[in-house]
């Protein structure tokens, strides 16, 4: 830039000129400046720094970095405290000095050691009796099941309003029902593209209908894609975000970040998940919040135990937002850690508790399967029992919702 402004001036440009043609890109009074030394050096060249010295990237912060990072996991937050320097330093010594980037965790299957040295193996063979052509004509299949509450993920989706309930009412919840229908999927792809799909709604798929139905799919789109000879591998089974309203405006995105927080009290917040209810389930919550404010007083509510249970599983549940591997290549990133490894059937506990005013009762871990009225009877309630007796003393309530096991006519009993 400062050659392009050189050369403009000594073809007689003035320094407004010289402004406007760059777009303003820098600002007049540096154009200026700049012109200036021209009259005086014959260049832009800078005599000194133009700032005060540095204090934060020098080389022993630097080896201290990089051997921090060498050692074990630590967010960049974290590391600017113990260095005592800003964060913003810490991100340009990660970056510039070190030639690091921050990595998210990946989701992979968990394989065992017997499935590691299985792909391994088949890997081998296909490198040793394929070339690249030929696996261009291959045709990859998989299956997935897809339930109506989808995968939401609310990392980047905000809600600019002055408060949680104005949010609520612009859409900041995200409904998901218990137990949602699902569907399984089959499709296949290859270098030309995507078979056309095949929908199980009703169960999942065996060995029956994968022939029946699967098979002369991936046949009739294998030789309509693929030609005569090809391969069939199968496996072993309306808001808007403030940068595009900044786009849209031709403002900086920190400028309509300004504006919606001192100027107009908005606030950023994320969507919330809760249950899906039906009409009639509204009604009747409502009747019952009703029957309960007319019934009862504060303090007796205090004095009630609500339960629920609650699926769990081994994959847990991640979120990657602030989770971040600074590495200089995903393989290193991987190295240390950045895969997050999943079971596509992985093992689930349901799990009872109960909770009251003054804190929560002792769970019930049902291990082998699920709850049923019986087991509710003989595993649930004596620990009910027992906890809002100890909690509550002599006088509570037990306050169950309208599972089925809870409604049973022997838990009734």
């Amino acid at each position: 830039m400062q050659k392009v402004v050189k050369t403009k001036f000594e073809n007689g440009d003035g320094s407004t000129k010289i402004y406007r043609n760059l777009a303003e890109v820098v600002s007049l009074q540096t154009i200026k400046l700049w012109i200036k030394k021209v009259h005086n050096t014959g260049s832009i060249e800078l005599s000194s720094p133009p700032c005060r010295p540095r204090t934060a990237r020098t080389k022993a912060n630097i080896l201290k970095a990089k051997q921090r990072l060498d050692q074990k996991r630590v967010s960049t937050r974290r590391l600017a405290a113990e260095m005592n320097i800003s964060k913003s330093s810490i991100h340009r010594i990660l970056r510039k000095d070190l030639g690091c980037f921050p990595y998210k965790k990946m989701k992979q299957s968990k394989l065992a050691d017997v499935q590691k040295k299985k792909r391994v193996k088949s890997e081998n063979w296909v490198l040793n009796n394929y070339t690249k052509g030929d696996i261009t004509r291959w045709l990859f299949s998989d299956e997935k099941y897809f339930d109506l509450n989808g995968i939401y993920n609310n990392q980047n989706d905000r809600i600019w309003v002055i408060s949680r309930e104005e949010a609520d009412k612009r859409g900041a919840i995200y409904e998901t029902t218990k137990f949602p229908v699902k569907v399984m999927v089959w499709l296949g792809v290859c270098s030309e593209g995507l078979s056309v799909p095949v929908i199980f709604e009703d169960g999942s798929m065996d060995a029956q209908r994968y022939i029946d139905e699967v098979l002369p799919i991936a046949l009739e789109c294998g030789n309509e894609m693929l030609g005569e000879h090809w391969t069939y591998q199968q496996d072993d089974q309306k808001r808007v975000s403030t940068r595009r309203l900044a786009a849209e405006m031709n403002i900086s995105k920190s400028s309509i970040h300004r504006i919606l927080r001192k100027d107009l009290g908005c606030f950023p917040y994320k969507k919330i998940k809760q249950p899906k209810l039906t009409d009639v389930q509204k009604k009747k919550r409502v009747k019952f919040a009703n029957w309960v404010l007319n019934s009862y007083t504060n303090s007796d509510i205090t004095r009630w135990l609500f339960s629920d249970e609650e699926y769990f599983d081994l994959n847990g549940i991640y979120n990657n937002q602030n989770d971040w591997i600074w590495a200089i290549s995903r393989e290193e990133a991987d190295k240390r850690g950045a895969i997050y490894e999943t079971t596509k059937f992985s093992v689930k506990v349901m799990v009872w508790l109960g909770v009251y005013s003054e804190g929560l009762s002792v769970p019930v871990i049902f291990e082998d399967g699920s709850m049923d009225a019986q087991r509710y009877i003989d595993e649930a309630l004596p620990i009910a029992l027992e906890c809002g007796n100890e909690m509550l003393g002599e006088y509570w309530t037990y306050q169950q919702d309208g599972a089925r096991p809870h409604i049973h006519y022997l838990s009734q009993k």
